[in-house]
């Protein structure tokens, strides 16, 4: 019966409505600090460069193991180091709502890790220190950008 009023509706001048569901992506409550999702591993690429999953979560990890005391570039800057994103004021889309200070580290387009004594580049992983522990946010490059700031990778 159901059938035959929805089937008549057009006829009477009203349009059926379908509700489609929409999928919606969560993370759990119960995520570990630091865990990479799926979404936020997509490639990024900076200035013709891409890097994977993979790329960025070495990286990441990398990071993370040399909290707190660092590792020291060729220029003397010690990695990883805060980044207070201004003027910048970068979204990353992997941190929505996330605010600065973030945490950098460089991401070497050789695929090899940042080592002490290494050129920092051009490139960075940016990440949130949560105080519990670390949130992987995305890549940023010095490469477009005007000089001094960065801006995201696609």
């Amino acid at each position: 019966m159901k059938l035959s009023i929805v089937l008549c509706l057009p006829m009477l001048g009203v349009a059926p409505s379908l509700a489609i569901p929409t999928p919606v992506v969560e993370e759990p409550a119960s995520a570990e600090p630091g865990l990479l999702f799926e979404r936020q591993s997509a490639a990024r690429t900076c200035g013709g460069h891409t890097y994977n999953k993979q790329d960025q979560t070495d990286a990441f990890n990398q990071a993370k193991n040399k909290e707190p005391k660092g590792i020291k570039a060729k220029n003397g800057r010690v990695y990883p180091e805060e980044f207070r994103n201004t003027p910048e004021n970068l979204k990353f889309p992997d941190c929505p709502g996330a605010s600065a200070p973030f945490r950098e580290f460089p991401i070497l387009r050789d695929g090899t890790l940042f080592m002490a004594g290494d050129d920092q580049d051009k490139d960075r992983i940016a990440y949130k220190d949560t105080g519990s522990g670390y949130n992987y946010c995305g890549v940023m490059t010095y490469q477009g950008a005007p000089p001094g700031r960065f801006i995201l990778c696609n």
